[in-house]
């Protein structure tokens, strides 16, 4: 009888122990704005400025939820699954690939740094994302046009060059084997390979390299798929406290063609929120076609995970013809 009792308590520690050795986290996000946009212009702007002139409801950022596993695996060894997939929160459809945010599994030390193997964002991208105001996210956003990864119209696409890459137009690299070493005198580095699983298809590679020193930051990164389909960004900022300046500047081919994106920001303090700002200037097929991007917003935390927000863009084409927005919305994390 004293031993079914105990029975339970034997059980409960060895659970205690199991959750002291690994963990579980689920997490998520739904960023949903009403959108309003106008303008002469056929053509979408980045930050998705459709040409759909309608008033809108659309899931500003990525929507997503996921979960993490971490386990102790002894001698300063970890190790992590990460699952993350993308819905729509205005409609409650989901992504064609289901977890297409990431689905990785990998291992850590502190001293060697992590490796790991599966689908994750390219190196290039956290790059392009320090050094964007709205972090790739809402209307505001630099958008592709900060990685190149966009298909503008009146682009040329020259006779006998490839298609691009099934994954150019993402910004995240399927079958991966990325490692992330260890800061280490402020500087960390990243890189990765991508199987392309096609005979003839090169596999796509990609590094970075950031440096950290106080209020200072400053990356750089390369992306390539093959010799006519590659990005190189480049950036830095300063944080004063009150205010923190960015600059970025990515240079690349596409279909063999070169393009570059140039593009300034910051981030303020104001009023309990944080104002925000760029103005970036893309500029395609070898110098042919220039468009441009500004924008400004608000953001006020309303607490630690929700935000109260709203943008303002504008973007105006090499042809003259332009598109403007404005969208308000509420982002909750948890």
């Amino acid at each position: 009888m004293n031993n079914w009792k105990l029975a339970p308590l034997a059980l409960a520690a060895v659970c205690g122990c199991a959750q002291a050795q690994s963990s579980v986290t689920i997490f998520g996000r739904i960023d949903l704005s009403l959108r309003k946009t106008a303008g002469n212009s056929t053509q979408s702007g980045p930050g998705g400025m459709s040409t759909n002139d309608a008033l809108l409801m659309v899931p500003a950022s990525r929507n997503r939820w996921g979960i993490r596993v971490d386990e102790d695996l002894g001698g300063g060894w970890r190790g992590h699954v990460f699952l993350d997939a993308t819905f729509n929160g205005d409609d409650g459809t989901a992504a064609l690939t289901y977890f297409d945010g990431r689905s990785t599994v990998g291992i850590s030390n502190p001293a060697y740094g992590r490796i790991d193997f599966g689908r994750i964002d390219q190196p290039a991208l956290y790059i392009t994302l320090d050094f964007d105001p709205w972090q790739g996210d809402t209307m505001g956003q630099a958008g592709p046009w900060s990685y190149l990864r966009v298909n503008p119209t009146g682009a040329p696409a020259p006779a006998g060059l490839p298609a691009a890459p099934q994954d150019f137009y993402s910004f995240k690299s399927s079958n991966s084997i990325t490692y992330a070493s260890p800061v280490l005198g402020g500087f960390q580095a990243r890189a990765q390979y991508a199987l392309s699983e096609t005979p003839g298809t090169a596999d796509s590679k990609g590094g970075s390299l950031t440096y950290t020193s106080g209020p200072f930051y400053a990356g750089i990164a390369h992306q390539r798929w093959n010799d006519r389909h590659y990005s190189t960004p480049i950036g830095a900022w300063y944080n004063f406290g009150f205010i923190k300046p960015m600059f970025s500047y990515v240079s690349g081919k596409r279909l063999g063609n070169k393009e570059s994106n140039l593009l300034l920001g910051f981030t303020a303090v104001l009023g309990g929120g944080e104002l925000r700002g760029l103005i970036e200037r893309y500029t395609l097929a070898n110098g042919s076609q220039h468009d441009r991007k500004w924008s400004t917003g608000y953001f006020y935390p309303l607490s630690k995970r929700t935000t109260l927000y709203g943008n303002y863009a504008n973007v105006r084409f090499n042809d003259s013809t332009k598109r403007t927005g404005v969208e308000l919305g509420v982002r909750h994390s948890f």
